[in-house]
């Protein structure tokens, strides 16, 4: 009975172990995004190996809610290709726009794309920033 129970114990750790791994392996490039565009938010560009046109292109989009008095932008993260070593994830900023009658007046979207370069199994660097749509009006 023991052995019973240390062998299922064994078992569990290795799925719950591999299940852990893929999971932080497999979301290894949406971190790195995140943590990018968070370091650019809050100004904490030292080191970040792009070019002046690449991080202004992800100001513009942190900075349009500032600049038009909207509320901060909901950023969603979508991986769009995987190849080997190269993966490209699809970024939109979308911003909300409400009336006095929390109705929703205008909605404002824009989109980067990233490209991604694997560095080591867990490190990433961002290669490329394109701005796939300005952030524009959509109501």
């Amino acid at each position: 009975m023991k052995k019973r129970l240390f062998i299922y114990l064994v078992i569990m750790i290795f799925v719950l172990g591999g299940l852990t791994f893929y999971i932080y392996f497999n979301n290894a490039t949406v971190k790195t995004v995140n943590t990018l565009i968070g370091n650019v938010s809050k100004g904490n560009i030292k080191g970040i190996g792009l070019s002046n046109e690449q991080l202004n292109s992800i100001k513009e989009m942190i900075n349009f809610s500032n600049e038009n008095n909207l509320s901060e932008p909901k950023i969603n993260i979508h991986k769009i290709s995987k190849d080997g070593n190269k993966e490209e994830l699809l970024v939109q900023f979308e911003l909300f726009q409400y009336r006095n009658d929390n109705q929703i007046e205008n909605i404002y979207v824009g989109s980067l794309l990233f490209t991604l370069v694997k560095k080591s199994i867990f490190k990433w660097e961002v290669l490329d920033v394109k701005t796939m749509n300005v952030i524009e009006m959509q109501l």
